[in-house]
């Protein structure tokens, strides 16, 4: 008998009449005594298909006495015997054959009157009609990755819109492929039963292709005709937990692959680095049982544990390895490292100017490469220190690519002078969320690096975000970099409307950078051409030759700013026909008194501004941030 008829028996034994006494067989009858006579009330109609719950009633007359009690059976089990004059019958449905939505069963059922005198009727009422059952249904809701470890974890679920689950049968098989007799899937030994309860079955050691069948049958029989199944493939080189390393300055992500994570990664002296992790096995059914960690010596290893899940260190030059393991309770274990190349960080050796400009080069209104770093040559010829230029371009990665400054480059720089004259930069870059793992100019400023930043909506680029650009409550690792490294808190645009008949809109709108506090700074105006038009000298020529009227135009895209906790605002707009953006602060400048850690910036270009007085300005800066300057 298999599994499935045995589950069915039980239950109909147990179920299928109420009331039952002792057994015997009808037809016996006493001398001189008339048997009765047995009578159907209620039964389905002789062979009808019906469900596999059936309402009979029935009666019994005797002519000579009367009816003591009734004996029942179904098909061909022995007789039971009952007071009752009904019962639900519930009966076995899945012996007959299916349809693919519900599966059927015969079914005969005779009753028979005994007398006073236990003379039962010869002559049963009986009827034969055909029990049926809509058939369970099973999906597959956690399985393992189609290619995945050597341990499964697999879950189910079966449902029967009729009745209830009374159990499981799953079949577990292993492809056999070139080189056996025996292609094809082979059933394995750990195929079996499970009750109505039992959902998820493990299985380890795998290495192969293997088939996971699961199918439900219902309280009656009915089998789901349509087994749910998954095919993966198994590795046991996937052995082990997922493992997640996160760190406070370092961009890490989830780790499962072939090979151990190793990634070399430079980051300047004196960071202060912190590592917090957890690992999860349950994409294969396993369960992370410890956890262990190194900074550079892994002899000892410490003890596995559950607790052990940060470790921070303050990266002193050289270099360093820091190491995670996990284990789960297969045993496997899964390794994570990375490498660190801590530099040196002197911060004294050079101001680095970042030439970070590659737009609008081709239009010479605008101004070109060369021209700019004229500029702000100019600009910074009085610092007692040399001056390099970072150009972007010359510094290309694998893929041709332009590259900010370096660990390298930025360790030995006193201060960053960072220009962005265009919209498509390498600043941009840095801060792009799918970019690199480490943002070297965070690091320089969490060293104590000085930056001073100007150019075209520099807020957006870093951020990411549309204007207005609001940073109190900032969830991205760039927005709070706008607050927390640049110190402002709010941000908008001017744009760059061209309304003239609206001057309330016009984007063009900054005529030149007044100083908020006089006695510090000096004021500062767009270099625009000469009454003569272009190409006579000046920066700024645009509607020289269309508009005389604003022939000293000013410039699009500048930033006003509200500076954030700590910082002053240093410069105001002068707006020349956008009324609403006059007298906002457009510059901020934030000290630490110590010459390290200062942050100067401009929501404009200074380039477009006159040389002759923005360099004092730039001077003024320098020598705030502690720069000894030459004059």
């Amino acid at each position: 008998m298999s599994w499935t008829k045995a589950l069915i028996t039980a239950s109909a034994a147990a179920t299928l009449l109420l009331g039952g006494c002792s057994k015997s067989n009808p037809g016996e009858s006493g001398p001189g005594n008339l048997p009765p006579d047995t009578f159907l009330s209620h039964a389905p109609a002789e062979g009808d298909t019906t469900s596999y719950r059936v309402r009979m009633d029935w009666y019994g007359w005797d002519a000579d006495g009367y009816v003591s009690h009734f004996r029942v059976r179904l098909d061909t089990l022995e007789w039971v015997e009952t007071s009752a004059t009904e019962s639900v019958f519930v009966l076995p449905a899945g012996g007959g054959g299916s349809d693919g939505e519900c599966s059927y069963e015969p079914h005969t059922v005779a009753v028979a009157a005994v007398d006073n005198h236990e003379t039962p009727d010869p002559t049963p009422a009986s009827i034969s009609f055909t029990a049926s059952t809509v058939l369970p249904e099973t999906e597959i809701i956690r399985a393992p990755p189609p290619s995945g470890g050597p341990v499964a974890s697999i879950e189910w679920l079966g449902s029967d819109s009729d009745g209830t689950v009374a159990g499981y049968e799953y079949r577990f098989s292993e492809w056999i492929g070139r080189g056996s007799a025996r292609r094809g899937w082979i059933e394995l030994e750990s195929s079996g039963f499970l009750g109505p309860d039992e959902v998820t079955v493990v299985f380890d050691s795998l290495d192969g292709r293997y088939l996971f069948e699961v199918w439900s049958t219902d309280d009656v029989g009915g089998v789901d005709p349509t087994p749910a199944e998954w095919d993966f493939q198994a590795d046991p080189a996937f052995s082990g937990a997922v493992i997640q390393v996160e760190s406070n300055v370092i961009d890490f992500h989830s780790h499962w692959q072939h090979a151990p994570f190793y990634r070399t990664i430079q980051v300047f002296g004196g960071e202060h680095l912190t590592f917090t992790w957890w690992a999860s096995a349950e994409q294969y059914g396993g369960e992370v049982t410890g956890y262990r960690h190194a900074y550079d010596d892994t002899i000892p290893w410490p003890e596995w544990s559950l607790d052990e899940t940060h470790f921070e260190v303050t990266a002193t030059p050289g270099e360093h390895r820091f190491f995670v393991q996990v284990l789960d309770n297969s045993g496997a274990v899964r390794r994570w490292h990375v490498d660190l190349d801590v530099v040196e960080t002197p911060l004294d050796d050079y101001v680095l100017l970042v030439d970070d400009y590659n737009l609008w080069e081709h239009n010479p209104q605008w101004g070109s490469d060369d021209a700019r770093n004229l500029f702000y040559e100019l600009l910074l010829s009085d610092c007692a220190r040399p001056v390099h230029e970072w150009e972007p371009s010359e510094h290309p990665d694998d893929e041709g690519r332009p590259q900010p400054p370096d660990v390298e480059a930025l360790s030995r720089a006193s201060t960053v002078v960072w220009y962005t004259d265009g919209e498509q930069t390498v600043l941009r870059a840095l801060f792009d969320p799918y970019q690199g793992i480490y943002n070297q100019l965070g690091g320089y400023m969490r060293v104590g690096g000085n930056l001073v930043l100007c150019g075209f909506k520099n807020s957006w680029q870093i951020s990411g975000e549309p204007y207005p650009v609001r940073t109190l409550d900032a969830e991205t690792a760039a927005t709070q970099f706008v607050r927390d490294y640049l110190h402002i808190d709010y941000v908008d645009n001017s744009g760059t409307a061209a309304n003239k008949s609206a001057p309330g809109t016009y984007g063009y709108c900054f005529y030149g950078a007044v100083p908020v506090d006089a006695g510090s700074f000096s004021p500062m105006y767009v270099d625009s051409v000469g009454t003569g038009g272009y190409p006579e000298p000046g920066k700024w020529p645009v509607y020289t030759w269309e508009q005389p009227n604003y022939s000293r135009g000013g410039l699009p895209q500048v930033e006003i700013l509200s500076p954030a906790s700590g910082a002053v605002p240093i410069f105001r707009i002068d707006a020349f026909l956008n009324t609403r953006f006059g007298g906002r602060s457009c510059g901020v400048l934030y000290l630490t008194g110590d010459n390290h850690g200062n942050v100067c910036y401009f929501g404009f270009p200074l380039y477009y501004l006159q040389t002759e007085q923005v360099g004092p300005v730039i001077g003024r800066v320098m020598e705030l941030f502690g720069e000894e300057m030459a004059r």
